[in-house]
């Protein structure tokens, strides 16, 4: 992990960012390659491996640990930043005990962002080797549809219910949804816009709306949980209005191209 992250900083410098999350299934491959493959389920196995791929990126490993001796090859000075990725404080208490960045997949579970920020805060100190900045830092991950208008972001919303209806009844071989129509057609229904304004720990998992209105549910989102960073999920089937989403919201935030 930290070489290929590595590589492509080398290949996209300051654009490249490491996130470390809790993943399901993979090739059995994996498994058998693995450290201690016989104890899957040690409470701090997750962490340790976060915190294993922080210290060959930033030189963090005691004189004794078996890794020491490992180098990566280097093209330059700097290396990416590494985020811990969660849904839950679990994940969450990781991140701040490691003294790493957070990002909360609030598009899988919204219920729990506000716990998992304060006690991200609440456990947070500054990594021992560098790996972290100096006080907590955080993002949100939310799905965000937006169209000219409320109505018309919602209408675009349903390529993405549907698709997690799918996932729900297990339909994951299924053709991809490629239109709006397809979508409200096998669901049955047109969404309705995103209520406003939002209660802490409330959200949908998929929010939408006109660029002014998704500015005011992030805006909402960012101070419920003390981040100013929002990574931005969207699972529409037509390329050309994901690509409108994106530019809206670039207008909305006052964003400019790097």
């Amino acid at each position: 992990m930290a070489e290929s992250f590595g590589v492509l900083d080398a290949l996209a410098p300051d654009r490249i960012d490491v996130g470390l999350g809790r993943a399901t299934g993979g090739p059995v491959s994996n498994l058998a390659l693995q450290e201690d493959r016989s104890e899957q389920h040690r409470s701090d196995d997750h962490a340790e491996k976060i915190d294993e791929v922080a210290s060959h990126l930033y030189d963090g490993f005691d004189d004794d640990h078996p890794f020491d001796d490992l180098s990566l090859a280097r093209s330059r000075d700097s290396v990416p930043e590494v985020w811990v990725l969660g849904a839950s404080p679990s994940s969450a208490a990781i991140a701040g005990e490691l003294g790493l960045p957070y990002c909360f997949a609030a598009f899988l579970r919204p219920g729990p962002a506000v716990e998992a920020f304060e006690t991200y805060h609440d456990r947070f100190q500054p990594s021992s080797y560098g790996a972290g900045p100096e006080h907590s830092k955080g993002a949100i991950a939310v799905n965000v549809t937006c169209a000219e208008t409320d109505e018309e972001a919602a209408r675009r919303r349903a390529t993405v219910e549907a698709s997690r209806q799918r996932i729900q009844r297990g339909a994951i071989n299924e053709d991809p949804i490629r239109s709006v129509d397809e979508a409200i057609e096998e669901l049955g229904y047109v969404p309705d816009p995103t209520p406003t304004p939002l209660e802490p720990g409330q959200w949908p998992r998929q929010i939408s709306g006109s660029p002014s209105t998704v500015r005011e549910l992030l805006e909402t989102i960012t101070d419920q949980v003390g981040v100013d960073e929002v990574v931005v999920q969207n699972q529409m089937g037509d390329h050309e209005k994901m690509l409108e989403t994106h530019e809206l919201l670039a207008d909305a935030a006052d964003l400019t191209l790097r």
